[in-house]
């Protein structure tokens, strides 16, 4: 059987094309002895003679002719294989202003956990393109907010928060619990890069902006513009701050959404890193207003990378450090299962459901009409909402503490 290496074939090729061993050599940055080496040793391996020797270099013959013509399509197609694979293993991410902090805190670490063979590359945008180069073709995948035309784009919402407007501290509505837009009317608002889309530029803008303004291209920027002029700025709520600034929630105006965007299955693997992504948090010069740890409504109908609903919510719980997540019903069992395997050194118990497979810190407590397991994780068993009542709750919580401070866990409790 005859194993001829692409090495040879190339070696092959730039003699055919060059038309002498010495052109040849340079071309392919060696000498001119192993070059000739590697083409005797070809003929000799095909039973054929490939070149003609004249004194001003070498022609090719009929047999020559005819493996040049499959040698270059055999190298071309090693070349698309070659640039199809490294495509794979390369992702290119673009992040929105200050995006690449969230991005840096955890859901890089999972990235590179599950595919530590991609290389990453990041690339960083300004405010004035919210697809953080995704739509000129700049990037794979992007982490970015809405809202702006996604036309054409895969997405998969990360967390939704509150937006608010950034006012000095001195402000006379910056010790209010909410602003209305009414309330915001006749200010100055920062001005965005010209040509910004105009869904993102009036969502983010309350206001016509400041023309005599200079441009504002970076979250900082806006901030600073806050702080020193007096100009108004809106922001998600978790937003951090320096400090002189509060951030006051605006009513009246849809959540902000976090989203990764892709083409394709480019952003598959990001995905599936994606489930924790970082939850919002108090600003770090403690101004702002603080959040309650574990929030259900505020991430109501927030997907993680894994498109399992409730995921933030239940990691959001366990980062509240307690001693015990309590879930009740089925809607967070999917979510659990995803979360708990991370976080061994949490207890949880599950009333009136149970999670297919769970680990050792995982105790639940169900009884007929509420032994729900996940879907996609085992066989579903039936689940009726009326046979939740106070006194069954009660009683499920009452065993289920019971068990995990005996240091009984990791088991089903069924009541009757």
């Amino acid at each position: 059987m005859l194993a001829v290496e692409l090495r040879t074939l190339r070696y092959f090729v730039a003699v055919a094309e060059e038309g002498h061993v010495g052109r040849a050599a340079r071309r392919l940055h060696m000498t001119q002895p192993p070059l000739s080496r590697a083409i005797r040793g070809l003929e000799d391996d095909l039973g054929a003679t490939l070149f003609e020797r004249t004194p001003k270099g070498v022609v090719l013959t009929s047999a020559g002719t005819i493996l040049y013509e499959d040698a270059r399509a055999l190298l071309g197609q090693a070349d698309r294989l070659r640039d199809r694979v490294t495509a794979v293993a390369r992702l290119r991410v673009g992040t929105l202003a200050d995006a690449a902090e969230h991005v840096g805190g955890r859901l890089v670490p999972l990235f590179r956990e599950r595919h530590p063979h991609v290389t990453v590359s990041v690339h960083e945008a300004d405010l004035g393109d919210p697809t953080a180069g995704l739509r000129a073709g700049l990037v794979d995948v992007a982490l970015t907010r809405t809202p702006f035309d996604s036309t054409g784009f895969a997405t998969r919402v990360l967390r939704s928060v509150p937006v608010g407007v950034v006012l000095r501290d001195d402000d006379p509505l910056a010790d209010h619990a909410s602003v209305s837009a009414a309330e915001l009317a006749g200010r100055r608002w920062v001005r965005l890069p010209d040509g910004t889309d105009p869904v993102w530029a009036d969502y983010w803008t309350g206001g016509p902006p400041d023309d005599t303004a200079p441009v504002r291209r970076t979250v900082q920027e806006c901030l600073q513009a806050v702080a020193w002029n007096g100009i108004s700025a809106l922001a998600p709520v978790d937003q951090p701050l320096p400090p002189g600034l509060v951030v006051v929630p605006l009513t009246g105006r849809p959540r902000a959404t976090s989203w990764w965007r892709g083409r394709g299955g480019a952003a598959a693997g990001w995905s599936a890193a994606s489930s924790r992504w970082p939850r919002p948090r108090r600003s770090a010069s403690g101004q702002g207003r603080p959040h309650r740890a574990f929030d259900q409504d505020r991430h109501e109908g927030v997907h993680a990378g894994t498109g399992e609903p409730g995921a933030l919510v239940v990691d959001e719980g366990v980062e509240a450090a307690p001693d015990l997540v309590i879930s009740a019903g089925k809607d967070l069992v999917d979510a659990l299962a995803l979360v708990t395997a991370s976080h061994l050194d949490r207890q949880f118990l599950v009333l009136g459901a149970e999670l297919a497979e769970p680990t050792a810190n995982v105790t639940a407590a169900n009884w007929p009409g509420a032994s729900f397991r996940g879907e996609g994780l085992g066989t579903s068993t039936g689940f009726d909402p009326a046979s939740f009542t106070p006194s069954r709750a009660a009683a499920a919580v009452r065993a289920g503490v019971a068990s995990v401070l005996s240091g009984v866990t990791g088991v089903v409790l069924r009541l009757g």
